[in-house]
């Protein structure tokens, strides 16, 4: 007899049971495989198909679809509805529909095709779309025109030929359309003329359809609505003072003793500044919160220092800059330092305003950089390269390396144009400015001033980017809050005009704070 240790009793009636597991499973296996049925094959309608629109599309022009169905019967019919309107139901193949955009109204709808066999079988499909027939609309702001202005939007194709234009006012809703027009993008200008009869237009190339916002001019509300009366009590006998309201700028020499300031809107800031000469920084200055009433008399012994931090700008040239705070639609001007060599004494006033916009010129080596950040003046020169030339209403060259866009500005007595384009290769050419402006436009650019520049914007990555900012922006007008761009650029004058006409321009510029100021 041969003994077994208790080990191995428990490994084979271990293996027992495991055997008769497996053979209950193997049982129940074999029946649940008896028990199934053989699928049944598909009959009726087995599939529906579109071909020539793809989900979620953006169309505007017609469209010929290729609708295709299948079953073993035979197709008897396609119906084809429109947001659950019958639009058509073809019976003989090859079933095709043109599916005309023009017809609908701009939004999304569902294209819903149904299929029926001889056999009275169905099945259904559906495409959801978007209409875009818009070429571009327009929210105006009840507020946007001051007396006596007026604005225009035109679009133009590729060629610059005008394919929508339209006056706008205060308040409008505007759509621009043209059922001809079968390009996705187009260029747009937007056209301000100003109570004194001056045009400024802003153009920019290869917008999409859908919305745009408009830029708001300083100009729509820099005539002073209200006045304020002041008396200074010791100034200095010499040396430059600078009044700034939200609408104004004061400057007195050799002492100041009354001044009546503009402003708009229910309250402006008040911003003092006092300089020894218009080549030094302001040393000191007085800053109110609130213009409305309370300031009759100005104390300028109460007046507090700058601060000041000198910016060791010795691999440059020269350099300068324009000191701004920016609130909203109100620009305030604090103080301007140009032509500095060495070190540039920056100076601003502390605390005053809560946050401020520095615009930086730098000139070194033949080339003049400008940047426009927060806190103090940049002396970034960015990588970018122009070279470009005017000639007959078009811009010819490249612009290479960090820009975003580039930006072309001409300059003339009461007229001024600034185009926005993609870097990279130029062939750009002025659109035609249509009939509804001509009592303004002077289509002569002989005498203009005429620039250019290649612009990095901070936090924007290429052009697309650039757009996309007027077109997905919520509100219904870009403010300066909002179209001062912080960026680093590159600029080249092509061309100059006569000394003294050219100082006329410039100083109606301080007057209308331009969008990406130059």
């Amino acid at each position: 007899m041969t003994l077994l240790k208790k080990n191995s009793l428990r490994h084979i009636f271990t293996f027992a049971c495991m055997a008769l597991v497996a053979a209950i499973l193997i049982s129940c296996s074999d029946d649940n495989e008896q028990a199934t049925p053989d699928p049944t094959p598909e009959t009726g309608v087995t599939e529906v198909t579109v071909d020539g629109l793809k989900a979620n599309a953006r169309i505007w022009n017609k469209i010929t679809l290729k609708l295709n169905a299948t079953s073993e019967a035979g197709i008897e019919k396609i119906e084809i509805k429109i947001d659950s309107d019958v639009v058509a139901t073809l019976t003989s193949a090859p079933f095709e529909f043109e599916l005309n955009p023009q017809t609908l109204d701009d939004g999304d709808h569902i294209l819903s095709v149904t299929a029926t066999d001889k056999d009275g079988n169905q099945k259904t499909t559906e495409v959801t779309f978007t209409v875009q027939n818009t070429l571009a609309y327009i929210n105006v702001p009840d507020d946007f025109l001051q007396d006596g202005a007026r604005g225009f939007i035109f679009l133009s194709d590729s060629l610059g030929q005008t394919i929508a234009a339209k006056e706008y006012h205060a308040g409008d809703s505007l759509v621009l359309t043209n059922s001809t027009y079968t390009q996705e993008r187009f260029t747009l200008t937007q056209a301000y003329v100003d109570s004194d009869g001056y045009l400024y237009l802003y153009t920019y190339t290869d917008v999409p359809r859908g919305r745009w916002t408009l830029i708001v001019g300083y100009n729509d509300r820099v005539r002073p609505e209200h006045e304020a009366d002041l008396t200074f009590v010791n100034s200095e006998e010499a040396g430059r003072y600078e009044l700034q309201t939200n609408s104004s700028t004061y400057m007195a020499y050799d002492g100041l003793s009354t001044a009546s300031v503009g402003y708009v809107g229910n309250d402006s800031k008040l911003f003092f500044g006092y300089a020894p000469s218009d080549t030094d920084p302001m040393t000191h200055y007085l800053y109110f919160p609130s213009i409305v009433g309370q300031y009759a008399t100005i104390d300028f012994a109460t007046a507090i220092p700058m601060t000041t931090e000198p910016l060791d700008i010795s691999t440059f040239d020269e350099a300068g800059y324009e000191l701004m705070s920016i609130s909203g639609r109100d620009v305030y001007y604090i103080d301007h330092l140009w032509h500095q060599q060495g070190t540039l004494r920056y100076s601003y006033p502390g605390d005053a305003f809560s946050d401020y916009l520095v615009y930086t010129i730098l000139e070194k080596g033949g080339k003049t950089y400008r940047n426009l950040t927060e806190g103090a003046p940049s002396l970034v020169t960015t990588n970018s390269d122009i070279q470009v030339a005017f000639n007959n209403k078009t811009f010819s060259g490249a612009i290479t390396g960090d820009a975003d866009y580039c930006i072309y500005n001409l300059d003339q007595w009461k007229q001024f144009w600034s185009l926005f384009t993609r870097p990279g290769n130029q062939d750009v050419t002025l659109p035609e400015v249509p009939a509804l402006l001509s009592d303004f436009y002077i289509d002569d650019f002989t005498e203009a001033d005429i620039d250019v520049a290649a612009v990095d914007v901070i936090n924007q990555n290429n052009y697309e980017d650039f757009i996309l900012f007027f077109s997905e922006f919520p509100g219904d007008a870009l403010e300066a809050s909002n179209w001062y761009f912080r960026s680093h650029e590159i600029y080249y004058k092509l061309a100059s005009p006569e000394e003294g006409r050219s100082a006329r321009a410039n100083r109606s510029h301080r007057t209308f704070a331009r969008p990406f100021r130059r």
